[in-house]
């Protein structure tokens, strides 16, 4: 089980434009994007933000309907999205991954201190620094991939269409989630809350999508706060 915690120069130039472009961001003023800027850089001065990554390729003997059977006996079941989208697939990485809770603490240290203004540029930040902490996992398995002598498909993550949110906890055990700190919470959630997990099919010839299709996707659409047209204002 691969693990990653070095990044080097992780999130040191953020493209906060780059996510805001996706359907569940929003548009923020320019004061409050100057805030934004500002909170980034005390994120790195503070070392808020500390990236690790833990997976697991593995072998893939059977696809069916809705279960897919591993090496070993392992087996994913209620997965209909990821047997479709990965029929072709001789491995599938199972992958886990965190920025940390350095910013969370941060940011409810800020609001019990009244400083709601910095604090909420300072989840704006968080909330970038997961979208780039995404984009440098995709890399990190393409490069992956490559050794394999394979391609990556785009991940599905657990709660996603059809692979519901109670997959979490397998995706977890599978890759070694403990190994670099992380946890399941009773609800499936994963701790820390700026967390990732992640499903990938290895092979030739497997999808690949725009980012902007999990939004227009994902389950949480309709109630995500990035989907608000107000502005924020300072």
């Amino acid at each position: 089980m691969p693990v990653i915690t070095e990044w080097p120069d992780f999130f040191s130039s953020p493209n906060f434009e780059s996510w805001q472009e996706l359907n569940c961001s929003r548009t923020l003023q320019p004061r409050f994007q100057r805030e934004v800027r500002e909170m980034h850089e005390f994120a790195l001065e503070e070392k808020l933000v500390q990236p690790r990554l833990a997976y697991s390729a593995i072998r893939v003997v059977n696809i069916a309907a809705d279960c897919i059977r591993l090496e070993n006996g392992i087996e994913l079941s209620e997965a209909s999205e990821i047997a479709d989208k990965f029929s072709a697939a001789d491995e599938l990485i199972l992958a886990v991954g965190t920025i940390g809770e350095g910013l969370e603490k941060a940011i409810a240290k800020m609001f019990q201190s009244k400083q709601a203004i910095k604090a909420l540029a300072l989840e704006e930040v968080s909330v970038a620094a997961i979208f780039e902490f995404t984009n440098a996992v995709l890399s990190s398995i393409d490069d992956f991939a490559q050794t394999r002598k394979l391609a990556a498909s785009s991940p599905i993550y657990p709660g996603h269409g059809s692979f519901g949110i109670e997959q979490q906890r397998r995706v977890f055990d599978l890759a070694g989630g403990e190994e670099i700190g992380m946890r399941v919470l009773k609800t499936d959630m994963l701790f820390p809350a700026k967390s990732i997990s992640l499903v990938f099919g290895l092979g030739q010839n497997l999808p690949r999508w725009n980012r902007k299709k999990d939004c227009e996707t994902c389950k949480a659409r309709e109630r995500c706060r990035f989907r608000t047209p107000e502005s924020l204002a300072a």
